[in-house]
């Protein structure tokens, strides 16, 4: 099971994280809303460093 980190805009899906088991892989695909549509190279809207606010929520 991977769970990916995105973007939260209408339209896109929902997460709902409960590992199966003691591990689970996690997709850090970023939130930078100006490239996520509009964008020349796909890598652009991925091109995002977290604040460390965003992170704890994923810590558990």
């Amino acid at each position: 099971m991977c769970w990916v980190d995105e973007l939260r805009l209408k339209g896109l899906l929902l997460y709902v994280a409960v590992a199966p088991g003691s591990v689970a892989y996690l997709r850090f695909h970023g939130r930078k809303a100006v490239k996520w549509y509009n964008h020349d190279q796909v890598w652009e809207h991925h091109s995002y460093t977290y604040p460390v606010a965003e992170l704890p929520e994923w810590a558990s």
